[in-house]
């Protein structure tokens, strides 16, 4: 099992879109942008038995456990409000990640912005 697969490699890039732009998703929004298009398809919950997620452990907390993100009330990873904020070691995971792919994350945002 990789450590950071390609929904983890699409979540930092979800993260660091979003504070490039002065914002920073919370928890719940992690959570529910790991899991998207099908949180509930039988691919997920295969992915989710993989992640460890019987466990309970969320996206977020993933993430920090690496040691790619911050949660800004680390005591309360499962309120909904925890604002999720990559790490020097996450961004620097996610430029190298990057420069693997040759398909990286594309991220669009509401207002039209764009990471690649």
């Amino acid at each position: 099992m990789d450590l950071v697969n390609e929904r983890t490699h699409r979540t930092l890039a979800f993260v660091s879109a979003l504070t490039e732009r002065g914002a920073a998703p919370t928890t719940d929004a992690v959570e529910e942008f790991y899991w998207w298009p099908n949180p509930m398809s039988e691919g997920a919950l295969i992915d989710r038995e993989m992640w460890g997620d019987e466990s309970g452990e969320r996206a977020s907390w993933y993430l920090v456990r690496l040691g790619l993100a911050t949660v800004e009330t680390q005591e309360e990873l499962d309120d909904a409000d925890g604002k999720v904020r990559l790490t020097p070691q996450g961004r620097a995971m996610l430029q190298h990640l990057d420069s693997l792919s040759p398909d990286p994350p594309i991220v669009i945002l509401g207002d039209g912005s764009r990471r690649c």
